[in-house]
Order: C-alpha cells, then structure tokens, then sequence
C-alpha cells in the first residue's frame, strides 16, 4: 500500500513481506491458498491482489471466521499464545482450508499463535519469510 512511495523516499533497497511471501507460494506451486489475517489486511486486499496477479487464487475466511480469526490475534497480542488461542486458530483453518494448497499466516501473531503445530497443509510464516529474505539479501 505504502511500499512503492518508502522505496522511493530512501535510498536503501526494501524487502516487502507481501513480495516476498508471494515468492514463496509460487515456489511451491500454490494454485490456492486461504490468506488470515487482520480485518484490515483482507479489506485492503494487500495479499489478495498481489497473489490474484501472480495466478494464485486467494480464499479468506467467512465473516463470522474473520471476527474470529481477530479474536485470536488480539488475544495473542494481549495474553501472549495460549492453548485456547491455538484450538481456535486451528478451528477457523480446518473450517476454511477446503480445496486450499497453503495457509497464508498473514499476520505475525498467527505463528505464535500457533506454537509450531503442524497442520496437515503447507503454511507460510510471512514473518518467517520475510526474516530468510534479509538473510539471503544479505549474504548476496
């Protein structure tokens, strides 16, 4: 949304998560993915458009998942990741995955929320991804 006008205001390169996280999926030959994420990051479309153009189709949870799915984020950013947090996290995704290739974690207390539990379908850790970039930008 902002990245194009902060990479032209500084003289640095930028990495941005969403790019990068795109890479991934189409590295993995993803042809659909569920993307969670914050209200406003499903509303504003930030992965959605970027994925679409790529040719990755984009499912996101039902409103009342996404009221949920905020539940869980707001509560690992209050309380830390609990067992509650993980069981509903896990809900909306078994909800949700149907005829999915991946789960975006498009928020980054999604992962924590999820405490490393495997999930049966590939995930992708967009802070994670985000953090292997850097590295590998800057070992180039």
């Amino acid at each position: 949304m902002f990245f194009d006008d902060m990479q032209q205001a500084v003289s640095v390169p930028l990495l941005s998560i969403i790019d990068e996280t795109v890479r991934a999926v189409i590295a993995h030959d993803a042809k659909r993915v569920l993307l969670l994420g914050t209200p406003f990051t499903l509303k504003n479309k930030l992965y959605q458009n970027k994925l679409q153009k790529a040719g990755v189709s984009v499912r996101v949870p039902t409103n009342a998942d996404q009221k949920r799915l905020f539940g869980v984020i707001t509560s690992v950013l209050d309380n830390g990741p609990t067992p509650q947090s993980k069981a509903e996290l896990l809900s909306i995704i078994d909800t949700n995955k149907q005829g999915v290739d991946g789960v975006v974690l498009g928020c980054t207390e999604l992962p924590l929320a999820l405490q490393n539990e495997r999930i049966g379908i590939q995930t992708y850790d967009t802070l994670q991804i985000l953090a292997d970039a850097v590295y590998n930008y800057s070992i180039s």
